[in-house]
């Protein structure tokens, strides 16, 4: 197995762990009246995903994303259009 193929197994399963996760905070929350909605957990995923592709590009494997750089563009380069 490739290495790329284990990273993504790997994120998968943290991913998945995180997600049964929320669904269990979610039921067991005390206080019924309040409680979280997945949405209260889409900014913890987020930035658990963003830290998992970050360490995927340290350990030397490519990001499809970043095309090897070591910093994504922000902006793509591009010639704007004459002025009419």
């Amino acid at each position: 197995m490739s290495t790329n193929q284990t990273h993504e197994q790997y994120v998968a399963s943290i991913l998945g762990q995180f997600d049964a996760f929320c669904d269990v905070a979610i039921q067991a929350w005390p206080h019924v009246n309040a409680a979280p909605t997945s949405a209260d957990f889409r900014a913890a995923r987020y930035e658990l995903l963003k830290m998992l592709n970050e360490r995927r590009d340290k350990d030397g494997i490519e990001s499809p994303a970043n095309d090897g750089k070591s910093e994504p563009e922000q902006y793509l380069p591009m010639t704007p259009a004459p002025w009419p």
